[in-house]
């Protein structure tokens, strides 16, 4: 059964609240919403992270949701000279992970980790929305060390990556 757009709202919302996560929203041209919600990191030495989660209408009918997409960013970007072994350091990252992914922006070196769910036909399960808040951070959690050493030319990609895994 179709996801109204209304209920797919409600859902990131109540899931923001029982968590009692302090987030802003934002409706972008009537059309999807976006909440905004900013963490400390602790496991990591990158200081922050931001997640935005867009509630995205059908295009056929934008009383409907066609899908849910957070994306999160963290608080720097990856220089020119160095977009090319960041690049590869995320794609050995992005390599067997089963939910998401990390995006690197060749114009700007913006980097961030990107999930979708499906709203088409059912409203996915309270866990797969908390995901969306979550897991973007704890994948930064995990490879922040390893953004960092390769952005500063301390480390190789494979090198940072093999050391986040041992």
């Amino acid at each position: 059964m179709p996801v109204l757009m209304e209920d797919a709202v409600a859902a990131v919302r109540n899931m923001l609240e029982e968590r009692d996560v302090h987030y802003s929203v934002d409706n972008v041209r009537d059309l999807f919403y976006v909440f905004s919600v900013g963490f400390n990191l602790s496991h990591t030495k990158l200081s922050s992270a931001n997640v935005k989660i867009s509630v995205i209408p059908s295009k056929k009918n934008p009383e409907l949701c066609n899908r849910i997409i957070s994306y999160a960013t963290i608080g720097i970007k990856a220089d020119e000279d160095c977009l090319q072994e960041m690049a590869e350091f995320l794609h050995r990252a992005n390599y067997g992970l089963a939910f998401g992914n990390f995006e690197l922006d060749f114009d700007d070196g913006e980097i961030r980790y990107k999930m979708a769910l499906n709203c088409v036909d059912a409203m996915p399960g309270a866990d797969a929305v908390e995901d969306m808040l979550y897991l973007p951070l704890s994948m930064f959690e995990r490879y922040g060390d390893g953004i960092l050493t390769v952005a500063m030319g301390l480390a190789e990609p494979e090198e940072a990556i093999q050391k986040i895994e041992e």
